[in-house]
């Protein structure tokens, strides 16, 4: 069994993965082989994607000790992702504001970063525990 630090063949420089992805999206033939796919593989990878950037996003707020005890940050984080859902599957996936279109993700992030510019640091409200005690 090889240890940790030998190199492996699989392994590959993330610059040129990106490079090389980026380069895919310009070949017609790619997106054609892509267009086959059936829309249920094509859903289930939007769902695994997607589950893949929340649990990277959660794992940054605990990495970062953010506190979901504050009712503010358990409102701005809750804002984004009902947001981001909401228009994804309810509006079909666009909003449109006068000339510019704003997909799920666009908005949730601009309405994430303006609450948590505007909001001031306590709301005035306690998150209760799942003891039922205050915080």
């Amino acid at each position: 069994m090889p240890s940790s630090t030998d190199s492996s063949p699989w392994k590959v420089n993330k610059k040129y993965s990106c490079n090389f992805a980026i380069l895919l999206s310009f070949c017609p033939r790619f997106a054609c082989l892509i267009g086959l796919m059936p829309s249920a593989t094509i859903g289930g990878v939007s769902l695994i994607l997607y589950g893949m950037i929340s649990a990277v996003g959660v794992r940054n707020l605990v990495e970062d000790s953010v506190d979901l005890n504050s009712s503010r940050n358990v409102f701005v984080a809750a804002s984004i992702l009902v947001i981001a859902i909401g228009v994804k599957y309810g509006a079909d996936d666009n909003v449109n504001i006068g000339p510019i279109h704003f997909s799920g993700l666009a908005l949730s992030a601009l309405v994430g970063v303006t609450l948590n510019a505007i909001l001031p640091d306590k709301l005035g409200m306690k998150v209760k525990s799942v003891h039922g005690k205050e915080k």
